[in-house]
């Protein structure tokens, strides 16, 4: 397996620069990119850092919202994603990832029937440009392929070999999903991983449940669980990654740096990542 980042992390910090991103990541002995969507789109560019720092990009992710109400924002969003379709083509990467977007005024079915609409010209486009859509399954980013459920639904309707997911096992964590068993029940569709991980704050949890931030709008006061890095969470990696393994997979994980302990600066970032990197080495 090869581990990698989301350039999002650094871009948090005002590391925009491409070129310093692709140096450190060689530098740490990362093995590739995932191009988040504050990097601009110079394919010319990006294929020369490819080759200059030998890392590979193993997808372009956009998570916005192609089901939003206003037909403005869906284009934009649309063309936002064939944009990353064509680049990826371009470069030879092999994914571009989304969420499936989500009308917030309409029921999850309502939502289903809209993205049978909405995603078909997405995925026909990454069809012809020989590019695999990656579904990213975090419930908060405008997005119903969110669990088990969703994913057999989605599949079923879309039965395309150029459609998969990004796999991220923390948000399952929150949603009360067994990560474990989701990877052998799905490993034909699993594209790369998301290292992330989930703390869940059991004292926060006893006094507000899981819906009161909904209703009331408590966060950050309610906030009962929180993104941490792999080994600061719920999630035993160990397990996760035997049934990786077991399921065949032999492909790229990503870390997804959201951990607020290690943030706030260009060096916390930066080791939070090489924690992770070195944490999740001793398991591959």
């Amino acid at each position: 397996m090869k581990i990698g980042f989301i350039t999002n992390s650094l871009s948090r910090v005002g590391i925009d620069n491409i070129e310093e991103i692709f140096k450190w990541g060689k530098e740490k002995e990362f093995n590739c990119l995932e191009i988040g969507p504050a990097i601009p789109l110079k394919v010319e560019r990006l294929q020369k850092l490819q080759e200059k720092y030998g890392l590979q990009i193993t997808s372009f992710i956009y998570m916005r919202n192609i089901l939003a109400r206003d037909r403005k924002e869906r284009e934009l969003h649309t063309n936002k994603i064939k944009e990353r379709i064509d680049a990826a083509n371009r470069l030879n990467v092999k994914y571009v990832t989304i969420s499936t977007g989500r009308d917030e005024k309409k029921s999850y079915a309502e939502n289903f029937t809209l993205l049978e609409k909405e995603f078909a010209p997405i995925l026909k486009y990454a069809e012809k440009k020989n590019v695999t859509i990656a579904l990213e399954n975090c419930p908060e980013m405008w997005n119903i392929a969110i669990s088990p459920l969703m994913w057999r639904k989605i599949f079923k309707v879309f039965p395309s070999s150029n459609l998969g997911l990004c796999f991220d096992p923390s948000h399952l964590v929150w949603l009360r999903i067994n990560p474990y068993k989701a990877i052998l029940d799905f490993r034909d569709k699993i594209c790369y991983v998301h290292a992330k991980d989930t703390e869940i704050m059991k004292e926060k949890l006893d006094i507000c449940g899981i819906f009161t931030d909904q209703i009331y709008g408590e966060k950050p006061e309610c906030e009962w669980w929180r993104p941490r890095l792999p080994g600061w969470g719920e999630i035993n990696w160990r397990n996760l990654i035997t049934n990786l393994i077991e399921a065949g997979f032999d492909g790229t994980i990503n870390i997804e740096h959201e951990d607020s302990v290690w943030s706030g600066s260009k060096k916390k970032v930066e080791k939070g990542l090489i924690l992770t990197r070195n944490y999740l080495k001793g398991m591959i």
